[in-house]
């Protein structure tokens, strides 16, 4: 495809591109014998700013596969990324996502094996739904910079993202639903579970390197119950430390009933294997 025919597909498709109308401008890219990802790496080639062209939302498929996309920061009118939009584009390394951004698609940034920062904006106000297996296989992904307010984090989000250390569910003020598998397998140095997580599916945080696990402001037996299922957090380590609220001998008692579950073993003082149980 010539550059010049690009820019013809640009201009005989404006009004569908305002609109947000991509199956139009996708069926034009189609007849001229290009692929979405082709049509994506062309206008990134040639100096176009694809970021700038999603103005309602981005399509489905939109830059899978795209082998030239590192770095795109999305415009601030984008309230939906679509499914599998970014997965797979192995060079991105970073994305800043806009404040108006609500809903992150299923498989949406899957398989970006080189992305390593997402950015969120300051001054948040909506809150931000992440589809099933979105950031799944995301190896190098560290963690989430700036303020979120996560309601949902979907089954299998963040499977399998190894480096994940940092993520902002605790800025939530909505409840939070958590999917099954959906920290499977990352390497968190501690998490904060909090009273507004509602909802936590099997083995969401199986298979994970947690060294701290804060209780302590959670206040609901209900959610300790769910949290302390032998199904959440299968495969711990052999030491680590719990934080739970004080005077509260029932959250204490399940607590101690999960250990024994895991084959796990609270720490005595002359001892360094086991896990310890702090309260806060």
């Amino acid at each position: 495809m010539e550059k010049y025919e690009i820019i013809e597909i640009l201009e005989d498709n404006q009004d569908n591109i305002e609109k947000g109308n991509w199956e139009k401008v996708y069926e034009t890219i189609s007849e001229s014998g290009c692929k979405r990802r082709d049509f994506s790496d062309f206008l990134i080639e040639n100096g176009f700013d694809p970021s700038n062209l999603f103005k309602t939302y981005v399509p489905d498929y939109a830059f899978m596969g795209s082998h030239r996309l590192e770095y795109i920061t999305l415009s601030n009118s984008i309230p939906e990324i679509g499914d599998s939009a970014f997965s797979w584009c192995t060079f991105l390394q970073s994305i800043t996502l806009p404040n108006s951004l609500k809903e992150i698609g299923d498989k949406a940034f899957a398989e970006c094996s080189a992305l390593k920062m997402v950015y969120l904006p300051e001054g948040v106000t909506s809150t931000l739904s992440l589809g099933n297996a979105a950031f799944r296989n995301c190896e190098n992904l560290e963690g989430f910079e700036g303020t979120c307010y996560i309601t949902k984090i979907g089954k299998s989000c963040f499977e399998n993202a190894i480096s994940l250390k940092f993520f902002p569910w605790e800025n939530a003020d909505d409840d939070i639903e958590i999917g099954a598998s959906a920290f499977y397998g990352c390497s968190f140095g501690k998490i904060t579970l909090t009273a507004n997580i509602t909802d936590v599916g099997n083995y969401a945080f199986s298979d994970s390197s947690i060294i701290v696990i804060d209780f302590s402001k959670t206040r609901y037996t209900s959610n300790v119950q769910k949290w302390t299922g032998i199904w959440i957090f299968t495969l711990l380590g052999k030491v680590g430390t719990v934080i739970l609220p004080k005077d509260d001998e029932q959250i204490e008692s399940l607590w101690k009933n999960f250990l024994k579950n895991q084959g796990l073993k609270l720490k005595e003082p002359d001892e360094t294997d086991g896990w310890n149980i702090r309260y806060e």
